[in-house]
């Protein structure tokens, strides 16, 4: 009873228990047989927002939070507030691998890329950078359709407890096309977010903007009315909009020469495959993307 009550809470916030393979050893061979036991002991593999993962090889960087307490172990972890906008306390050319899941839609473009920048810094010139985000294009996709069952957030909140958890003052089958949209990319401007930012959009503003605008500067209108104060006070929000082709440009704006699009399971790293550690968030509606100096 208690790790299903357990499971809920965590399913409630987006996320999947992954529970470490009781076969360690032979989970870790490729990290025998790819790094050095010295390699191994400094532990240069990061996660970034890492949340509920755990990893003997793998070092979690992420913000202490009461939102996201059920699945942090904040004791095992380096604290690090991407919206502050700080140096990430890892040495330059020191990390080999840097792994993001579904973490960038938190935050602003200008932490979004300071991130991307000081991963650039602290990879290895052979090191490689991973980054899974929701893909606007398929939100974009489905609010055009009024395809209401995209994924799986009208079931799973349709219980008027659970939705009210998450902030919404409707059970999600009562939300319309449109409103689903922004609670996907520009959750505190919705109408239905409890406390969410002071100006909101209904469903013919939102309407408006997506005809009468370029699709990327409707997008923009939608998170520029995202309030950061709000965020800060329920950082499981969204706030933020990628596709490929924002994701791939910041990359190499960052510095990047090398960005390539990939799909679940399929890194260019042998280390990033495991689909029982990386890729798990929400894989129906996730872009994946890789980066190299």
């Amino acid at each position: 009873m208690i790790k299903q009550a357990v499971r809920k809470v965590v399913h409630a916030l987006g996320y999947d228990l992954v529970n470490f393979p009781k076969s360690a050893q032979a989970d870790l061979t490729a990290y025998h047989e790819l790094c050095s036991a010295e390699m191994l002991a400094q532990k240069p593999f990061y996660n970034v927002g890492a949340g509920a993962f755990r990893h003997p090889y793998w070092t979690n960087v992420d913000k202490p939070s009461d939102w996201y307490r059920e699945h942090q172990d904040q004791q095992a972890m380096i604290a690090y507030d991407l919206m502050e906008r700080v140096p990430l306390p890892i040495a330059d050319d020191e990390a080999q691998l840097i792994y993001t899941s579904h973490t960038m839609e938190h935050v602003p473009d200008v932490a979004a890329f300071h991130f991307f920048s000081e991963a650039h810094r602290t990879l290895a010139p052979d090191g490689l950078l991973r980054v899974t985000v929701p893909d606007a294009d398929l939100f974009y996709r489905a609010y055009c359709n009024r395809d209401r069952h995209f994924d799986n957030i009208v079931r799973q909140y349709a219980d008027p407890v659970k939705a009210h958890k998450i902030g919404l003052d409707v059970p999600a089958d009562a939300m319309s096309p449109q409103q689903l949209f922004l609670w996907r990319v520009a959750t505190t401007v919705s109408v239905h977010h409890t406390d969410g930012s002071p100006e909101r959009l209904d469903d013919d503003e939102v309407d408006r903007l997506f005809d009468t605008l370029p699709y990327e500067e409707a997008l923009n209108e939608c998170i520029a009315k995202c309030d950061l104060e709000v965020q800060r006070r329920h950082p499981g929000c969204h706030v933020n909009w990628w596709n490929w082709k924002k994701l791939s440009q910041s990359l190499r704006e960052a510095g990047f020469s090398k960005v390539r699009r990939c799909g679940f399971g399929q890194s260019a790293s042998p280390l990033m495959r495991d689909k029982r550690f990386f890729d798990s968030t929400r894989p129906e509606s996730s872009i994946y993307v890789e980066a190299e100096k």
